[in-house]
């Protein structure tokens, strides 16, 4: 695992960036995840996580709002899909029967080439429908965040203020140094005791998690 050692040049400032493996950051129920991104934050005096309000591509993230969405369109998939199944069963069906006798040849004709069109309507209704579920879900914690004027918010204190130049509050320069940790941590097992959530306009509450 690797951090980050903060220092500066016009002051003592030595200070190591905060391990995020123990704190999970997540939107609140019914806001769609915004992107994050680690920056330095002058309140906080040190690097920490900062709310940008901008989407984020479905498939990298998978949080609340687009987990619902997508839920429901793929309801609409599901249900054309077991339409395509019932038509293809119909289909079977009657084709054993005109192969089989001239008398159903001549009764059920008819009836197969109006299943068959109806077939490759669904299927082409299908496969319409999932090409624009997939542009839709691309495109939805996007379009959601673009109606919000969203500025860049520190996760922990509120702070608005993007220090892109890294100058300390002494008037140096700040710098960092990478740094590996001997912690090696398990994602797949690992619980965070800390929870923090954000609304839609960057503001957020801190939950102390107990586990069991």
């Amino acid at each position: 695992m690797k951090n980050k050692i903060y220092r500066c040049s016009g002051c003592d400032l030595d200070v190591e960036t905060t391990d995020y493996f123990d704190i999970e950051i997540r939107p609140k129920e019914g806001v769609c995840e915004s992107s994050l991104d680690s920056m330095w934050c002058d309140l906080c005096e040190n690097e920490t996580k900062w709310f940008l309000g901008e989407g984020v591509p479905w498939k990298k993230g998978e949080q609340s709002m687009y987990e619902f969405e997508k839920r429901v369109t793929d309801r609409n998939l599901i249900k054309l899909e077991e339409e395509i199944n019932k038509i293809n069963k119909n289909i079977s069906k009657l084709k054993d029967k005109v192969n089989n006798s001239s008398f159903y040849n001549f009764f059920y004709s008819s009836r197969l080439q109006t299943l068959e069109y109806l077939l490759e309507s669904k299927t082409t209704e299908y496969h319409k429908s999932k090409k624009d579920v997939e542009k839709y879900m691309d495109n939805f914690s996007i379009d959601y965040w673009s109606k919000f004027k969203s500025t860049p918010k520190c996760i922990h204190c509120g702070n608005q203020s993007v220090n892109k130049d890294l100058l300390h509050s002494c008037g140096g320069n700040l710098y960092y140094e990478i740094i590996n940790s001997d912690l090696h941590i398990n994602y797949g097992l690992h619980q965070p005791n800390t929870k923090i959530e954000y609304d839609a306009n960057g503001d957020s509450i801190t939950h102390k998690m107990v586990k069991q």
